[in-house]
């Protein structure tokens, strides 16, 4: 037998192994693609609060038959939580006048204020639980730095009933309220507090 000839014999017995190391780089990428993909789910953008109801997606899910009824039994009693009307940058002062269905205000409330932005939790201000004085509740000042939408959330708890009731207001990007920004901001904020 010839040089060559060996030669041929032993890559006749040695098969081709492409196609393994093929599939085994493809399935190994499959497993870091999933790996990665579990990473950015979980600790780069994990499940946020959910803005309204100031619970964890989850529990809104699990109970908002009982928080809908809860707030329509608020609407049925004839309270009314009147809000702010507008923001500016710097520091703030809010004050809230609950009153019942005969307009009194209404003193044995517990109300807890959040600032916040629209679908994201980054920005949040907890203002803390508000203080009764003289027929109406003040928070503490709080200090919004950026321009835009921003969301008043308060949590009324009064006897059984736990409620959350919100408003958009706005502060504009310039001085200019005839610019075309500060107007979409203006139209999306009306829009967004119509729909609540």
């Amino acid at each position: 037998m010839t040089m060559n000839e060996a030669k041929d014999t032993v890559s006749l017995k040695k098969p081709d192994n492409g196609w393994a190391w093929g599939i085994l780089i493809v399935f190994l990428i499959f497993i870091a693609l999933i790996i990665l993909t579990v990473k950015i789910a979980t600790v780069d953008y994990p499940v946020e609060m959910d803005n309204h109801f100031r619970q964890d997606y989850h529990y809104v899910d699990a109970n908002i038959n009982e928080l809908q009824l809860m707030s329509e039994e608020f609407d049925a009693q004839g309270l009314k939580l009147h809000f702010p009307e507008q923001l500016k940058l710097g520091e703030n002062s809010f004050s809230f006048l609950l009153q019942n269905s005969s307009g009194e205000p209404v003193r044995d409330a517990s109300l807890h204020l959040l600032v916040t932005r629209e679908a994201t939790t980054q920005d949040d201000i907890d203002a803390g639980l508000l203080v009764y004085r003289n027929g109406i509740y003040h928070a503490e000042p709080v200090e919004l730095s950026q321009p835009g939408i921003w969301i008043l959330n308060v949590e009324v708890k009064l006897a059984e009933l736990s409620i959350i009731r919100k408003s958009h207001l706005t502060i504009p990007f310039s001085k200019d309220f005839k610019s075309p920004q500060t107007r979409r901001v203006n139209a999306r904020a009306r829009k967004a507090s119509l729909e609540k």
